[in-house]
């Protein structure tokens, strides 16, 4: 979600890489290591991205949609490292996006 559509196909490429080379990695340990100690590495690894995960801003278009326009104005120019002025048009086309979001799950949940 914070990504541009520039950047979006690479980074999404990027958790199967990381997936995969964890893998290896650990196959790779197992060969010269104990599995007990190849277990610990393989358990403490992930919590890496679970405490920097804490330190992420929330995304511009969650604020959107909890009515915080200034957050999400605020968190896109420090996402994207531009002035207030530069990001209104991806401002305004994340609002415009978000409400069409909002009109089609009403009404499909109008239909049922």
């Amino acid at each position: 979600e914070i990504s541009t559509p520039e950047l979006r196909g690479t980074l999404t490429i990027l958790m199967p890489a990381a997936a995969n080379t964890g893998n290896l990695l650990m196959y790779i340990l197992g060969s010269f290591l104990p599995w007990r100690l190849t277990t610990l590495h393989g358990a403490f690894l992930p919590l890496l991205p679970i405490v920097l995960v804490y330190f992420l801003p929330e995304t511009p278009v969650w604020l959107l949609s909890r009515g915080r326009r200034e957050e999400a104005e605020a968190t896109l120019c420090s996402l994207r490292g531009l002035s207030s002025s530069q990001v209104q048009e991806e401002l305004k086309a994340l609002e415009v996006e978000g409400q069409a979001e909002k009109n089609e799950s009403r009404s499909l949940h109008s239909r049922v």
